[in-house]
């Protein structure tokens, strides 16, 4: 009998748990929701508010929103660190789009490795943005057979600028 009522009250905490996690993660999305389509209707301080409230109990999509929110300003003074900050929490999740946003802030800061291993991380992921910024990075450094490769992979993920910047591969 008290192993019984030992396997209840296990269930019941069990349930319990899974029901606070379930909700703290759908509360997160309707916040994110909110955000997203305040953003759309460009009530940027309301997308920014929403979206800090999903950001804090760990959506990465709302953290990446809000390093683009301190980046460019959006809703909130700009602040790069912030920025940072916010596209390193989302980056660490596994969110391509903060990997490579990630990737090209320690390329301004001249930390060449860690650009290098953030884009590696997002282009793993198909994300055409940091396909690109590899390209770009190898045909910097002189390396066109790279360079080509990872411009086709762009271009085949549709990023704006890849048939222009492989045309001037084969063409240089």
């Amino acid at each position: 009998m008290c192993i019984l009522s030992f396997q209840k009250k296990e269930r019941f905490y069990a349930s319990l748990f899974l029901l606070l996690f379930l909700s703290f993660n759908s509360q997160a999305d309707i916040w994110y929701d909110l955000g997203y389509e305040y953003s759309q209707q460009g009530k940027h301080q309301k997308a920014f508010n929403m979206m800090q409230k999903s950001a804090s109990i760990g959506n990465p999509a709302a953290q990446n929103n809000l390093g683009l929110s301190y980046l460019y300003g959006l809703g909130v003074d700009k602040n790069k660190y912030k920025a940072f900050v916010w596209f390193k929490k989302a980056a660490k999740q596994g969110l391509a789009d903060a990997q490579n946003e990630l990737g090209l802030f320690y390329y301004d800061m001249k930390k060449v490795k860690k650009a290098y291993d953030w884009w590696i991380k997002s282009a793993k992921q198909n994300n055409e943005y940091a396909e690109f910024n590899l390209g770009s990075f190898f045909l910097e450094q002189n390396n066109k057979t790279k360079a080509k490769f990872w411009f086709e992979k762009s271009l085949k993920h549709k990023h704006p600028k890849a048939k222009q910047a492989l045309d001037y591969v084969i063409r240089n």
